[in-house]
């Protein structure tokens, strides 16, 4: 049997809405835009034609240190640091 004294097409109150902190706005901005900024680092110089700089390089070491340099084939964007192989290569 329904309860006379609720109305036929009664639902109840959804649950109360808790307000977002603005703290927590503020740190899911700052960790977004970190994140943003990280994949800016990495990703970033690879959309940069590093060999058509190759002649201002030289140029600026030169100017630095009095002696020519000669950059040959391609400049490589992630190998900086040499390998075993290159090493024992140039022994």
């Amino acid at each position: 049997m329904q309860d006379p004294f609720k109305p036929v097409d009664y639902r109840p109150a959804p649950p109360p809405v808790v307000p977002r902190s603005r703290w927590r706005w503020f740190a899911w901005t700052l960790a977004l835009l970190l994140v943003l900024l990280g994949a800016g680092v990495v990703f970033g110089p690879s959309l940069i034609d590093w060999n058509r700089y190759k002649g201002a390089l030289a140029h600026a070491v030169q100017d630095a240190t009095g002696r020519p340099l000669t950059i040959a084939g391609l400049v490589p964007l992630f190998d900086i640091h040499p390998t075993l192989d290159e090493a024992l290569a140039a022994t």
